[in-house]
């Protein structure tokens, strides 16, 4: 696995305390009916709306909602390298291979303008036998709840009722997803650009620097490991376990101490509460979210190289493309077979809003 260099010297890491609505819930509260804000309310019946346009057959509604959910973790809405009306942001999000089975892609990512003229940005990565429909439908429901507030801690918490609300309950149970999110303030000239990072599971956040003329990268925020010593005691404190890294309450286990939806595991530990980093600078960069398909095998160091080098060949490639295609060479590894090859998604963000 790559190694990322240490933590930006002016990121603060902010663990937030166990949020209350989560604190050893038992399972009859889980599926209690959730108070849920306005916004949320019109998400959700805009979900039913899109199960309504595409059941047929007499299908249950949820089950339209499945597949919309599905297609929308899988398609990438944008050109890679360019965004709607946000000039130099790119994402790309690649499915992997199984060998051994049919594969559906489970990331999902977006960037979206707030109403302050900021960027929201997050990737997900869905896991469990839902997963994908769990990442499809948080791609759909996390703009809204971000936007209402411009808190990302607030919008993850409130995901789980999110979910339930738009009728997704069943499949958020046992699968969810990992989510690195940020709300970015573009800087301008002189004035500094301010990132907040939220991180909730595997995925990550690179800073790449121009500092002294070389380009540079940084991690940007922390995975949520069960084996953390604070994250440890508070999942052993619930009666559940860890063990090589993951978190087992009875026969269901995941490989973090936070994600969305996975509501099976709210009550044994597992958070949707994020933890937050915040920096801010006046220097030539990008933020880079990517998901652990991309961070397993690529790290920051190796995405300022990427940068470095296509600010000097002018190929026209974007950051996003050639960081995908690089993490899908380096999990093939230049074997004459077909391998595993995890999903892969890279978001891109100039911290400039005069960096094309």
């Amino acid at each position: 696995m790559a190694m990322d260099v240490p933590l930006h010297p002016s990121v603060r890491l902010d663990r937030q305390p166990l949020h209350p609505s989560v604190r050893h819930l038992p399972p009859h509260v889980l599926r209690s009916p959730p108070k849920v804000s306005a916004a949320t309310v019109a998400t959700a019946a805009a979900c039913a709306r899109w199960a309504r346009a595409t059941r047929t057959m007499q299908l249950p509604a949820t089950r339209g909602l499945h597949a919309r959910a599905a297609r929308v973790a899988r398609r990438c809405e944008w050109p890679a390298g360019a965004g709607p009306d946000v000039p130099g942001c790119g994402m790309v999000s690649a499915g992997g291979v199984d060998p051994d089975r049919p594969k559906v892609n489970q990331d999902a990512c977006y960037v979206a303008k707030l109403p302050d003229g900021r960027l929201q940005a997050m990737v997900l990565d869905g896991h469990g036998k839902k997963g994908h429909v769990v990442a499809g439908a948080l791609k759909a429901l996390l703009p809204a709840l971000v936007a209402e507030g411009g808190d990302l801690s607030a919008a993850f918490r409130g995901s789980d009722a999110a979910l339930r609300a738009a009728g997704l309950g069943r499949p958020a149970y046992a699968s969810g997803a990992a989510a690195i999110a940020a709300v970015i303030r573009q800087g301008e000239a002189a004035s500094p650009w301010e990132v907040q990072v939220a991180c909730s599971g595997d995925c990550r956040a690179w800073l790449l620097e121009k500092l002294d003329g070389r380009w540079q990268g940084r991690a940007a925020s922390e995975p949520s490991s069960c084996e953390a010593i604070a994250e440890k005691q508070r999942i052993e404190a619930t009666g559940a376990r860890v063990a090589n890294g993951i978190l087992w309450a009875g026969p269901i286990g995941v490989a973090m101490s936070r994600a969305l939806g996975d509501l099976a595991l709210r009550p044994f530990g597992l958070l949707a509460e994020p933890e937050l980093s915040e920096f801010s600078d006046t220097t030539e960069g990008f933020l880079v979210l990517v998901s652990d398909g991309l961070s397993d095998v690529l790290s920051a160091a190796d995405a300022a190289q990427i940068a470095a080098s296509l600010e000097e060949d002018k190929s026209g490639l974007s950051i996003p493309e050639v960081l995908v295609a690089e993490a899908r060479r380096r999990w093939q590894a230049d074997l004459p077979l077909d391998v595993r090859i995890d999903d892969t998604t890279a978001v891109v963000i100039p911290l400039l809003s005069n960096i094309d």
